[in-house]
């Protein structure tokens, strides 16, 4: 009988330990939008995509620990910063967790202009873009629209993750984790810009001890998986975002227009 209900406490544990990790370290989302991910089918590299509209808008971020994450946000005392991963970049040195926007690629190409595009955290006062890069998006999901052919890259800090709420899977409201959930409101003001894709990237570090009670302390780049994230399209409803190919298809049946047009009018 003892041995049942040790192996069932067991069973218990690793059932706990199951459902935490199936919550994703970084995710976004939008408000009240758990279960609010729908298909996206312009790119197989991006499964699903939670849609939202109007202006300003609300969008949700949540970081999830897991049993040995001490901290999630950028460099932890004195252990590695951004610019010490491969991929990722020293401009981001000193930062905390960023919030990557992706912005069509025609939009433009500088810094200054948008300082119109701002974000606040919880309430809190607007914040600008720290960094703008119109090649590298510096994410290791490199999922549609997160391509250097199709967007320009705006790179915003919005502080570290504390622990002290729970946190479910987004896409099916499932799974259980400490965590927190920050509150991001958007308003774009001077720029026309069809869409905005939102993604999250994080330095993870974690604690654990090793053999003779050492402790291993390790530091990793997180990111969203491909599957939670948040598409902005203005105030229309959703639509997806031109591929390359597509664009260069439709540009060509225009020039063959014209050029049937033109022949036509000669004759």
């Amino acid at each position: 009988m003892r041995k049942a209900q040790i192996l069932l406490v067991l069973v218990l544990v690793l059932g706990v330990a199951a459902l935490s990790f199936a919550v994703p370290i970084l995710q976004v989302g939008v408000p009240n939008g758990l279960e609010g991910y729908v298909p996206y089918t312009t790119d197989g590299e991006d499964k699903d995509t939670a849609f939202t509209s109007g202006n300003p808008f609300t969008i949700v971020v949540a970081g999830a620990f897991g049993p040995n994450t001490v901290y999630l946000g950028g460099n932890y005392n004195t252990g590695p910063d951004w610019g010490t991963f491969q991929g990722s970049s020293s401009n981001f040195n000193g930062h905390e967790a960023i919030l990557l926007v992706s912005v069509p690629e025609s939009a433009p190409d500088d810094l200054s202009s948008y300082n119109g595009f701002t974000i606040s955290i919880d309430g809190g006062s607007s914040i600008t873009a720290f960094y703008f890069d119109t090649i590298n998006s510096y994410f290791p999901n490199n999922h549609y629209p997160v391509q250097s052919d199709v967007s320009d890259f705006l790179f915003f800090d919005i502080g570290s993750f504390s622990g002290n709420e729970t946190v479910v899977d987004f896409s099916n409201n499932s799974g259980s984790a400490r965590g927190e959930i920050k509150n991001i409101s958007v308003n774009i003001t001077g720029l026309s810009l069809d869409w905005v894709h939102f993604d999250v990237m994080a330095l993870e570090t974690t604690e654990k001890g090793g053999e003779k009670k050492t402790t291993l302390v390790t530091t990793t780049l997180e990111n969203n998986p491909a599957s939670h994230d948040v598409t902005w399209t203005g105030g229309g409803p959703p639509q997806a975002i031109p591929e390359p190919a597509t664009m260069m298809l439709v540009g060509s049946g225009f020039v063959g227009l014209g050029w049937r047009l033109r022949r036509k009018s000669k004759r």
